[in-house]
């Protein structure tokens, strides 16, 4: 981090007298109790999120040669393309998998809420949608899991006579939006890591995270190896998957389609100690 940086945010900290900012210590890493990975490749105008997976995956990589903790954390990935990304993670052995997240489809449901409120006029908060998936990708919509109000999402489209595609676009477009008069985003994702570390810090055992975890057998899923976002309840000891008995079998097949996706993107990577 650039010192200009550093002091900006350390005057920040200063009218916060419970804040203490640190950086560039990377002795501070064998304590934490939650690690936030950001660092990557910034993304151009219409570039792909997947045509800066190898320069990425090998930052990550580099990183962890170097990484040990006393203090079992939890690890939250941001850095795109945040599925196989996560999964270096997941696969390093470095951290328990029931403790790492990635940021997943996160923002891309904080993204059709504000469309949906904006568009249909709605109360802050009255849209409370999951899309799981591939973030900004493959991503799918679980209208008969998804809320306007006390109505579902799929009552709710048919009355305004919604198409999926119309919602799924108003999501893809978003970024590129943000984009056009900036060179990253950053207040979305930024809200997105905040909302996972309070859900660790005070676990809320209703609320559902949209985010890219490893499945298990034991949860339904059953993708392999495969890190994808999936609907999760953050626990203080790590995160539980909802049930895939809960989904419909369309959504079930979707994600079980997306995943075979990333399975076959995973196999082009180059890792270290595979060549």
């Amino acid at each position: 981090m650039k010192s200009g940086s550093i002091l900006d945010l350390k005057h920040a900290a200063a009218l916060n007298p419970s804040i203490c900012f640190q950086a560039n210590n990377p002795d501070f890493l064998d304590k934490a109790d939650i690690i936030v990975f950001a660092a990557g490749a910034n993304l151009k105008i219409k570039e792909s999120r997947t045509e800066v997976i190898q320069p990425n995956i090998s930052l990550v990589q580099d990183w962890l040669e170097h990484f040990k903790s006393e203090n079992n954390p939890w690890l939250i990935n941001a850095t795109n393309p945040v599925d196989p990304i996560t999964r270096v993670f997941v696969e390093s052995g470095k951290f328990k998998k029931e403790k790492i997240l990635g940021a997943g489809t996160l923002l891309d449901s904080a993204r059709l809420n504000f469309w949906l409120e904006e568009n249909f006029e709605l109360p802050n908060g009255a849209a409370n949608a999951l899309v799981l998936g591939e973030h900004g990708e493959k991503l799918v919509i679980c209208t008969d899991n998804s809320w306007i109000g006390k109505k579902l999402l799929s009552e709710f489209i048919i009355e305004n006579k919604i198409e999926i595609q119309q919602l799924i676009n108003s999501i893809q477009t978003a970024a590129s939006l943000i984009k056009a008069t900036q060179d990253a985003t950053y207040y979305g994702i930024a809200a997105s890591l905040v909302k996972i570390i309070e859900g660790i810090l005070v676990p809320n055992p209703k609320k559902i995270f949209s985010l890219s975890v490893a499945s298990s057998v034991k949860d339904g899923w059953d993708l392999g190896n495969v890190v994808i976002s999936l609907p999760v309840k953050i626990a203080s000891k790590g995160f539980k998957i909802e049930p895939a008995e809960k989904f419909s079998e369309e959504i079930r097949l979707e994600i079980r389609n997306i995943s075979e996706f990333l399975e076959q993107q995973w196999k082009n990577v180059q890792l270290k100690g595979n060549n």
